[in-house]
């Protein structure tokens, strides 16, 4: 099995297996929300869901580096101290869709300004009630498989965007991942981005590992070992 000359950077020695396979789908993904797509500044305060995964642990430590103001969500009070102890401004507890918009709201002590979403359904409305006047959402997923109907009347109303994001349609051009790459083994190695280690599982514990992601068990980046 081959990889694509596209998809295939050499790893420094300084990264590890591990940080590296994190860095090149969850990393990706977040340095180009927060980058290309929401353009972040440190006069956002944006929101940050799944604070704990392999996407939302990264782009917490991401968006802090740039200066943002990070509301993070989690599921779970040990995920929601993970979120705390890699940045994050203030965690909001995402087991429940019940006044979410407000409960955001309440942790960032205002509207925010960007935002990620990722679940679909209650949240995505939830999460676009909580923007403000010209926010910006940037969409990677619909975890749940709920979709989430834009009010338009809403979004012309409060000068609200949203966009859709794909790691993938980036693959056709090497120049953008090359940046975020380099961009982000130059984070590791400088010591301030720390992907977060999830479980690594065995080649015969694959069932398991899809159980425990569909579950929400997981945390950080999960890995599936071939060689064990």
């Amino acid at each position: 099995m081959s990889a694509h000359k596209k998809l295939a950077f050499e790893v420094p020695d300084t990264i590890s297996d591990h940080d590296a396979i994190a860095l090149m789908l969850q990393g990706n993904t977040a340095w180009h929300l927060l980058h290309t797509d929401l353009r972040l500044t440190a006069e956002d305060t944006v929101l940050i869901p799944a604070a704990a995964g392999g996407v939302g642990s990264l782009a917490v430590q991401l968006a802090k580096r740039v200066g943002a103001k990070v509301i993070a969500m989690a599921g779970t009070e040990a995920k929601r101290t993970i979120a705390t102890d890699l940045g994050a401004d203030a965690v909001v507890y995402s087991s429940t869709t019940e006044n979410l918009t407000e409960r955001i709201i309440d942790a960032a002590g205002e509207h925010v300004t960007a935002a990620l979403e990722m679940t679909g359904g209650d949240v995505f409305h939830a999460t676009l009630d909580a923007l403000t006047p010209r926010g910006r959402l940037s969409v990677f997923g619909a975890v749940t498989g709920a979709n989430g109907l834009v009010p338009i009347t809403q979004l012309v109303a409060g000068s609200k965007s949203v966009t859709g994001f794909w790691l993938p349609s980036l693959y056709s051009s090497r120049t953008h991942l090359n940046e975020s790459m380099n961009a982000l083994f130059t984070a590791v190695a400088d010591g301030w981005l720390k992907p977060l280690r999830g479980r690594t599982y065995r080649l015969g514990q694959a069932r398991q590992a899809h159980y425990d992601l569909a579950a929400r068990l997981t945390t950080g980046k999960t890995v599936l070992d071939l060689d064990s």
